[in-house]
């Protein structure tokens, strides 16, 4: 019993011990540490000075003259040259070659000062010896300081996360070396799949194979993948595989975002659902668009939403005259001009205005006195449910406001007129698809007409052309950031049905191939945009679950975090999407856009159906309206419940 508390005291007083030492590290004033540093290098200047003067009689008039100088020229180049300015616990090599350049100073003062005093110099290499003691005792003396003090923050009795570091190269060293300082994390071990680090170690720490994580994978809170120049499909395998230990992932910013300056190595971020698409991003020809933008007016509707405002931060880098950005919700149009402003410096001009398109007076006068070059028209409503419940109003943003953008950009000579589709118009189930489908009949009618404008050639003539793609990764609407929300509330994940499938790409890839197709346009094109595979939406939601630290709860596991409850097919809801009606497509110059050819209505029978159309709108006549839309596209399966 003596022994247990003699035990117990000795545990106390040690952490006490530690305590104060911590406390005195953390808090000591930048005075006291520099008088402390500069004492401890005037006695090993005093001690090693022994090499070159005689010390011995320590009281003599001439041995207080010496000490004297040595502490004056201590101060005088050690102080003055920054000696004591960095700090300690980041002690690195620099300090030691700084150190090597003061102390070739500090010898050649004292061989002067000796000289010039009558001593009488026999022995040259006792000034080498002199110079290797006063570099090699201050270095390891920085050594111990830097160690203690990371010994102290170690043993802080902080709650430390146990984390695993994935890559035992530079960035995983880089960022090891940042995280020892750190009082949240505490790395247990790296992991690398390269054979020859396995077994060895870094910074004491050692490196193991992936394989052995299941071992101790009950102690580890975090694993940080640190190689940030990992492809995709690279990536995506590694997650995969890390996810079975049901572990927190993290990653390293990128590359990018670290030589730029933007985010530090050790700005951990949670891995998000759109790092795990199924393949690289590829980069826009820089010259090419270059050469489409630079100087153009360019106007984009819909400039407010997702796609919109994506197209307005991606098509500054080309550096255009300026961009219009048309918006009819107030509060998104505020947004994306202030987000504007503070990216192009006043270099690019703008041009707000708030407007619903439907307006063919407004639009036409405006693309004149601008002298718009091109329309990106990205305007729509694209929230099925709301559309199915609001057919009317849906149909009126949706295929009039084309028919005006068409119209306005005709009779303006427009250059380029791009409508961003959805795959959701190629036999489509609801009001959104179909409002989407005669939107590019209409373009491909204004194409065909725009053919006969002017026989002789004398006018510029407009290209009228479409974008077809699928779902966009965190836009308006989008699963994504409904499936963020419903986790962090703590469930549950709400899917209409487990066999749902849905093709995804990210908002900056999709608009990336927006402005390449301007390149590739002729006229009457229907371009198709590569979406990669089709992601069942149960295993996207699994993933979030996952990737947020979290378990499944299902029958199988019932004490587990985040259940997903089915919700049944919504009203004009598929269980997948199609990219073509035709299915034919033929390669154009970009590996990822795709070109179609598919029916169409000739202008001189498609446009009275459209000036139909608006007018049963404008009288609320909603039978009226179904019957034109199924007249329209006979394709569409309209259901039970229209009629």
């Amino acid at each position: 019993m003596i022994t247990g508390i003699y035990k117990n005291f000795n545990k106390k007083m040690i952490s006490y011990f530690f305590d104060i030492a911590r406390f005195i590290a953390n808090n000591l004033s930048r005075k006291y540490r520099y008088l402390i540093l500069l004492f401890s290098d005037l006695i090993i200047l005093i001690i090693s000075s022994n090499s070159i003067i005689d010390l011995s009689d320590f009281y003599s008039l001439s041995n207080f003259k010496n000490l004297f100088f040595i502490f004056i020229s201590t101060i005088l180049i050690y102080g003055y040259t920054g000696q004591y300015k960095s700090l300690t616990r980041y002690f690195g090599s620099k300090f030691l070659y700084y150190l090597i350049l003061r102390n070739i100073a500090l010898v050649f003062v004292f061989f002067i000062y000796l000289i010039s005093n009558g001593y009488q110099i026999i022995y040259e290499n006792l000034f080498l010896d002199f110079f290797i003691k006063i570099t090699i005792i201050p270095t390891i003396t920085r050594v111990l300081i830097r160690d203690i003090l990371l010994y102290l923050n170690i043993t802080s009795y902080q709650k430390k996360k146990n984390v695993l570091i994935y890559g035992a190269g530079l960035a995983g060293a880089q960022l090891a070396a940042s995280l020892r300082l750190n009082k949240n994390y505490r790395i247990i071990s790296f992991i690398d799949d390269n054979k020859k680090l396995i077994g060895r170690e870094l910074y004491g720490i050692s490196i193991i194979n992936p394989e052995n994580i299941n071992s101790f994978s009950e102690k580890i809170d975090k694993i940080l993948i640190a190689i940030p120049s990992l492809s995709k499909n690279k990536f995506r395998k590694i997650v995969n595989k890390l996810q079975i230990y049901d572990i927190p992932l993290m990653q390293i910013p990128s590359i990018d975002s670290i030589t730029k300056g933007d985010l530090e190595i050790d700005m951990l971020m949670p891995i998000k659902i759109e790092d795990l698409l199924y393949r690289d991003v590829i980069k826009l020809d820089s010259k090419l668009i270059g050469q489409n933008i630079k100087n153009k007016i360019i106007c984009i509707t819909g400039a407010g939403g997702s796609i919109g405002s994506e197209l307005c931060v991606q098509i500054k880098k080309f550096r255009p005259k300026k961009i219009i950005l048309i918006e009819q919700n107030e509060y998104s149009l505020y947004k994306i001009i202030n987000q504007l402003n503070l990216i192009i410096n006043n270099e690019i001009k703008l041009k707000a205005v708030l407007s619903n398109i439907t307006n063919l007076k407004q639009i036409t006068d405006l693309f004149k006195f601008e002298e718009v070059d091109i329309v990106f028209h990205s305007a729509a409503y694209k929230h099925v449910p709301l559309v199915e419940e609001n057919p009317l109003a849906g149909v009126l943003n949706n295929v009039i406001s084309t028919k005006i953008i068409c119209e306005a950009s005709y009779k303006a000579n427009v250059n380029n007129v791009l409508l961003v589709s959805t795959d959701k118009a190629v036999r489509p189930t609801n009001i959104m698809g179909v409002s989407k489908r005669i939107s590019e009949l209409i373009i491909k009618a204004y194409a065909e007409k725009t053919k006969h404008k002017n026989k002789n050639d004398l006018i510029k003539k407009t290209k009228f052309s479409m974008v077809r793609f699928g779902n966009v990764l965190n836009s308006s609407g989008s699963v994504v950031p409904l499936f963020r929300k419903q986790i962090s509330k703590g469930g549950p994940i709400t899917i209409t049905d487990k066999e749902v499938i849905r093709y995804f790409m990210t908002i900056e890839e999709a608009t990336y191939l927006l402005i390449q197709a301007i390149l590739l346009a002729e006229g009457g094109d229907l371009f198709l945009l590569d979406m990669g595979q089709p992601v069942k939406i149960y295993d996207m939601a699994l993933k979030m679950i996952k990737l947020s630290g979290l378990k499944l709860k299902d029958e199988q596991n019932p004490d587990g975090d985040i259940e997903i409850i089915y919700t049944g097919l919504r009203s004009g809801e598929k269980l997948y999407e199609e990219l073509l009606i035709d299915n034919q497509s033929t390669n154009t110059s970009h590996p990822l856009i795709y070109k179609a050819e598919e029916s169409f209505i000739l202008p001189d029978e498609l446009f009275p159906l459209i000036k139909e159309l608006e007018h049963v709108i404008s009288q609320n006549e909603l039978d009226k309206t179904y019957n034109l839309l199924k007249k329209l596209v006979p394709e569409w399966e309209m259901p039970n419940n229209y009629i």
